[in-house]
């Protein structure tokens, strides 16, 4: 099951989530992974792509330290997974886990039992298509999870703040015991202000925002992340010969998340959704050319594509300010101490990776207690990558101008404003015009008798 990323680690937003494994104290990219023979790496950050669930999987092997020449790849270790196959019998199950409030207990602390929901089924079939010759394997599973919105602390302007009244907001009740006057150079007086002063693009902001009854601007809000995600595994082996026999495999990891944005309060815009599709498609041949010599030979190519959903909130450009919208409907504003929305991970973008082909071949020598190995691998790494993480626009307000962080905010005053630009390519016109000018001149000597 994919984990929840975290910006900034080896696993993020950019990435399918898969587990970070450090072996033998290593670094968690130090490991190479391998799925029936062939490399199975994420090119973004060197971690695995999505594994087989359980019941898709027919083993695995992890080695470490003193590895053979084939697994040269990375330094740390090998972790090398083979999918089931199917035979000459049919088999196969089907499973369900589930996980909500109905069978969680509570926690001995909590007030009240959690509401995190997962829900994980699917099933597996192998059997035979022509006995002796050709099998088949099919897996599925999926993964859903789901929980309300953990809530979180925001201060916003208040219905007075919106008509020029800051009284309230400046008092020792919402300033830890500390009076604040507002600077009167600006057209405060006792902390007031004409609403005609206001900035028209915070006071537009502000009106998006849930309206807030308590004195200070204090409100609550809930960010939420359902995700869904779905493992296909589908394999045919066919059986040429005593000595021969072929395989392909197609493995499929699909993760949806939604965004934190519940379409309505804009204070829950922090991570954008995503779809993330990551697939792989594996041919192999095992050929036995004598007792002792076994030869391998690994065909594969696999993608990983993210696309991210971009929230449709409203672009600085929208609300009235003089902005260039180049990231689409959203903005960033960080008012520090009262409250944090956009930007960051909300930002558009995309990643589409591969596809990222390999080749391997393995012929294996055993000549009485001497195992002889030889072959090579070709892997190329592709990696497309845009991000549109500064193209939003954000501004950060401190409270240095007014004395108070949503004077600063309500008055239009950020201490910064940043964005930069989401090309990729830098594509201008231009105009030129030459004139071409021919100066002549005659020079000539004059005498004159007198």
């Amino acid at each position: 099951m994919a984990t929840n990323p975290q910006q900034g680690s080896m696993n993020s937003i950019r990435n399918y989530p898969t587990v970070v494994v450090s072996v033998a104290g290593g670094n968690g990219d130090g490991v190479s992974y391998l799925l029936d023979g062939s490399v199975w790496q994420d090119p973004y950050n060197s971690l695995s792509m999505p594994l087989p669930f359980p019941d898709a999987l027919q083993e695995f092997k992890v080695e470490t330290s003193a590895m053979p020449a084939q697994y040269g790849f990375h330094a740390t270790a090998t972790v090398n997974a083979v999918t089931k196959s199917g035979s000459n019998e049919f088999h196969g199950d089907l499973f369900e886990f589930v996980r909500n409030a109905i069978f969680n207990a509570r926690d001995a602390f909590a007030l009240e039992r959690d509401t995190y929901k997962r829900n994980q089924f699917g099933g597996v079939i192998g059997g035979p298509i022509k006995k002796d010759k050709l099998f088949f394997f099919g897996g599925y599973q999926r993964t859903s999870l789901r929980s309300d919105g953990i809530q979180n602390t925001a201060f916003i302007p208040t219905p007075a703040a919106l008509n020029g009244d800051f009284t309230a907001l400046a008092s020792p009740e919402c300033n830890n015991v500390k009076q604040i006057t507002l600077d009167p150079r600006l057209g405060f007086v006792d902390n007031k202000i004409s609403p005609s002063l206001l900035n028209p693009v915070a006071v537009n902001i502000a009106k998006t925002f849930p309206v807030t009854n308590q004195s200070c601007g204090r409100t609550l809000y809930g960010r939420v992340a359902d995700q869904d995600e779905d493992l296909v595994t589908t394999k045919i082996d066919y059986t040429i010969s005593t000595k021969h026999t072929i395989f392909g495999r197609f493995m499929l990891g699909n993760l949806y998340t939604t965004s934190t944005y519940d379409g309505r309060n804009p204070l829950s815009i922090n991570t954008y959704g995503y779809k993330d599709y990551d697939y792989g498609l594996n041919l192999g041949s095992t050929y036995l050319i004598g007792s002792n010599i076994v030869n391998s030979l690994r065909i594969a190519a696999n993608r990983t594509n993210i696309v991210k959903l971009n929230d449709n909130y409203r672009s600085w450009a929208g609300f009235g300010a003089n902005v260039s919208p180049l990231a689409g409907n959203i903005i960033g504003i960080n008012a520090v101490g009262a409250f944090t929305f956009g930007a960051g991970n909300a930002s558009p973008g995309a990643q589409h990776n591969g596809p990222m082909p390999s080749v391997v071949e393995d012929l294996s020598w055993i000549k009485g207690s001497h195992q002889f190995g030889f072959g090579g691998a070709i892997y190329q790494q592709r990696l497309n990558y845009w991000s549109g993480t500064n193209g939003v626009g954000t501004a950060r307000f401190d409270g240095s101008t007014t004395g108070l962080v949503l004077g600063d905010f309500m008055i239009g005053r950020p201490v910064t404003f940043n964005q930069g630009t989401v090309y990729g390519f830098y594509t201008r016109q231009f105009y030129d015009s030459l004139y071409d000018v021919e100066l002549r001149l005659t020079m000539g000597t004059v005498l004159v008798a007198l």
